[in-house]
């Protein structure tokens, strides 16, 4: 005898039936901020905990911890996602998009799925009279000389 819970559950259905898992791809990503989270890290300093989200609904989770790297990875987030530089009302992020560049991570239960690498500015959508910086002068051009340079620094 069947049960309620079989019905409509056939060979066919089962092997079209998606795996639930969704992962974001080695490489560049398109992503928003879905959600930001305080929280402590193994060790108790407090962590943020950012889930990025891709059109296809996959999302990973970034995470910034209390140490050395924090300023520089909340400047970049900031950046990547056109984040105002100091804003800490995290629910603003909500919703902004970037890239998140994304590399296989280390093993863990004998399968390996994709962690964070890094954050980066969309540069597709910044906005083309946004400034750019001018190309290095060469050393033969005088205009730019040390020897004229004019300050108080003692070497």
């Amino acid at each position: 005898m069947m049960s309620d819970f079989f019905n409509g559950v056939t060979f066919k259905s089962l092997s079209e039936a998606s795996s639930g898992f969704k992962e974001f791809k080695i490489g560049e990503n398109n992503a928003y901020i879905s959600k930001v989270e305080e929280k402590k890290s193994g060790n108790g300093k407090p962590m943020l905990e950012i889930t990025f989200t891709n059109d296809d609904g996959a999302t990973i989770r970034y995470r910034i911890s209390d140490g050395d790297w924090k300023l520089s990875m909340l400047k970049g987030l900031c950046l990547a996602f056109d984040i105002t530089l100091g804003e800490i009302n995290t629910n603003k992020w909500i919703g902004k998009w970037g890239i998140v560049v994304c590399k296989a991570g280390e093993p863990y239960n004998g399968k390996v799925y994709n962690e964070v690498h890094y954050v980066k500015p969309d540069t597709d959508k910044m906005p083309t009279d946004a400034p750019t910086q001018s190309a290095p002068k060469s050393q033969g051009d005088s205009s730019d000389s040390f020897d004229n340079f004019d300050d108080d620094i003692p070497f």
